[in-house]
């Protein structure tokens, strides 16, 4: 019997983008298509120009920037659609459905989350009941809780992986030839993320719905994409059937790509970076490299940095109480890095800020350790470094500024700086750029430096590598070992990835409902106690 060949729902020949002014070419001369049926990975590092081609394709690309193709068209039947001539996403939105990263952001916080999946149909033929009934259908479908009372709710009333399940019903509601989902895993816990992969992939089964996933995680769309196309600066460098691809990659950054990524089974000295494959220069001067020698003395026996002694911290709101941490006890070493795994709202973003002094608990002992030697003892490195850069000020006087406040002089604060930019892998004639020409991982470079200007002993890296690409957060991650022998630093590790931790930290901790439910040191162990760490661990295995 001979197999037919699915036909192809969407074309794209010789895609370009260019930004007018300046001009630029940000996409370069980009083919690829996505049969019915299909699952397609888009992957690349940030600012590879994923994200562009799926404005693209959708009509949503922002002024400034213009598109150019030999060929885009979506195939409905037996109508073809010209895309390069929609220049409007309304046109476009009973055909392609659009999951967008950050849900919060594509929702409208004032307006009853059922009531904004149903203005998707809001002109489509029905009454409004019938339209409500076709809601509440979609909301029991994408699997969210009493359909009826999940209608009613706020954005804010949901957890992230609610959130992003009412986006993905806003998407698929209109019964759409083909979905776009970029990047819209990135924020959430893995246990949440790998039932939003498994959501989108049973719907887009049902539906015969193709698919066009954006990730930087090849292992993550290695799992249900059945076609890949890997992208760098704009061009596209591997394209094919994703499992050939993965077991043999043509191009080095494909294999550094694949090689980036920490194992649970393997723990190397440092990890692989894209510089190591493609021979580029590595422009990150480590603090070993730039010959820096850290002007605390180093013990060689460990003492306490920090201890935590039954820290309980109640949120009160109305008539509600929430419990966001429940008799915590941790101390932690100097030298040590400790990892803090656990599902979104288990409290580890509240122990960061009590740590950090930003917020106190309601009882229970913060004992900081002071040992006659820093002044600041802690510091805190934040997930999403564009928000917490001020877009105003340049990135060197935003390192500057803690010495400031402490009384240091410009010129002395100015010098220590450049210096402390440097060890963190930024060119110091870059002191006057302001953050929007930095890329995610300079980004957070730059933070760092900020929070290793006061030399403190204990800095808080609160899920501060989530927002990164593999490939550059191999690049931090190397970095931040770098600066722990060179400084003597401690690490409390805040992050939803068990991989990352198991490669990273001496010790890890399990977070689940405020309290502190299983531990280990060194290799992850055979069983583990709680449910929720039995299952964190079922979902990285695979």
């Amino acid at each position: 019997m001979t197999r037919v060949e699915s036909r192809p729902v969407l074309s794209v020949k010789n895609l370009q983008i260019t930004s007018k002014d300046p001009f630029f070419q940000l996409v370069k001369g980009v083919s690829f298509e996505i049969k019915q049926g299909h699952r397609l990975a888009l992957v690349g590092e940030s600012g590879s120009g994923k994200s562009l081609i799926c404005r693209a394709i959708s009509g949503l690309l922002p002024q400034g920037l213009s598109s150019f193709a030999d060929e885009m068209s979506l195939q409905n039947g037996t109508e073809k659609i010209n895309l390069c001539h929609n220049s409007k996403q309304e046109k476009l939105s009973g055909f392609i459905g659009y999951v967008f990263q950050e849900p919060m952001s594509a929702l409208n916080p004032v307006l009853p989350v059922g009531r904004q999946v149903q203005e998707a149909i809001e002109h489509e033929p029905g009454t409004w009941s019938e339209k409500k009934q076709r809601v509440l259908y979609w909301l029991d479908k994408v699997k969210l809780p009493s359909p009826e009372t999940t209608y009613k709710k706020y954005p804010h009333q949901l957890s992230g992986g609610q959130r992003q399940r009412i986006v993905i019903a806003m998407a698929m509601i209109k019964n759409p030839i083909l979905l776009i989902a970029d990047e819209p895993t990135t924020a959430l816990d893995v246990i949440v993320q790998a039932e939003i992969v498994e959501l989108i992939a049973e719907l887009c089964r049902e539906g015969r719905t193709s698919l066009l996933f954006v990730s930087h995680d090849l292992d993550l769309v290695a799992k249900f994409c059945t076609d890949i196309l890997v992208i760098r600066h704009g061009e596209k460098v591997e394209y094919g059937d994703l499992k050939a691809v993965i077991r043999k990659p043509n191009h080095p950054y494909t294999r550094a790509l694949l090689l980036s990524k920490p194992r649970l089974d393997h723990k190397p000295l440092r990890l692989p970076v894209v510089s190591d494959f493609i021979g580029e220069k590595n422009t990150l001067n480590s603090a070993a490299k730039a010959g820096f020698v850290s002007d605390v003395h180093q013990q060689k026996t460990r003492h306490p940095v920090v201890t935590l002694r039954s820290i309980y911290k109640v949120y009160r709101q109305s008539n509600n109480f929430t419990e966001a941490i429940s008799g915590l006890d941790l101390v932690m070493f100097s030298g040590e890095t400790v990892g803090l795994v656990g599902p979104s709202g288990c409290g580890k973003s509240t122990l960061a800020r009590i740590l950090c002094g930003i917020e106190k608990p309601d009882s229970g002992e913060v004992i900081i350790h002071w040992q006659g030697r820093r002044a600041d003892v802690v510091q805190l490195v934040f997930q999403d470094p564009f928000s917490s850069l001020n877009p105003a000020l340049s990135i060197g006087n935003q390192v500057m500024e803690p010495l400031i406040a402490k009384g240091i002089s410009r010129d002395t604060a100015r010098k220590e700086a450049m210096e402390m930019l440097k060890i963190t892998g930024i060119e110091p004639e870059r002191f006057s750029d302001y953050p929007h020409r930095f890329s995610g991982g300079q980004r957070q470079r730059i933070a760092i430096a900020r929070a290793l200007i006061l030399k403190p002993a204990l800095v808080v890296l609160d899920e501060s590598v989530a927002a990164l690409d593999v490939s550059v957060q191999a690049v931090v991650i190397n970095l931040l070992n770098d600066l722990k022998d060179a400084f003597g630093l401690s690490y409390l590790f805040i992050t939803h990835n068990l991989v990352i931790a198991q490669y990273f930290c001496d010790k890890i901790l399990v977070m689940y409902q405020g309290k502190i439910v299983d531990s280990w040191s060194g290799k992850l162990p055979e069983s583990l106690q709680h449910p929720f760490s039995q299952r964190l661990f079922q979902v990285v295995r695979g």
